[in-house]
């Protein structure tokens, strides 16, 4: 995805997160589920196993590209937020 976008734009998908740490997944889930915000437990994100990345407020440039590769941003008010296989059937039962 990355390859195609820069060949269009000239620039490359700005990738903010990727993976995580459990570590780090916490320690996002403490400060930002304090204030309201969309942030999964330890053990439910997607980051955490390599699945996801967020990529800012360049998200609709880059959405055509990365949709491409199976990547989909399903999740209403994290629209930067893209993931394989999380807004899927599977991801329910998964996760159930």
């Amino acid at each position: 995805a990355d390859k195609e976008y820069f060949a269009a734009t000239g620039k490359h998908i700005p990738v903010s997160e990727s993976f995580r740490t459990a570590e780090r997944q916490q320690e996002l889930y403490n400060k930002l589920s304090a204030r309201g915000a969309r942030v999964a437990p330890v053990g439910y994100s997607f980051h955490e196993i390599g699945l996801a990345i967020d990529v800012g407020d360049d998200w609709k440039a880059v959405k055509p590209y990365l949709n491409k590769y199976g990547f989909v941003n399903g999740l209403e008010g994290d629209m930067g937020h893209f993931s394989v296989g999380e807004i899927s059937p599977a991801r329910n039962l998964a996760f159930s």
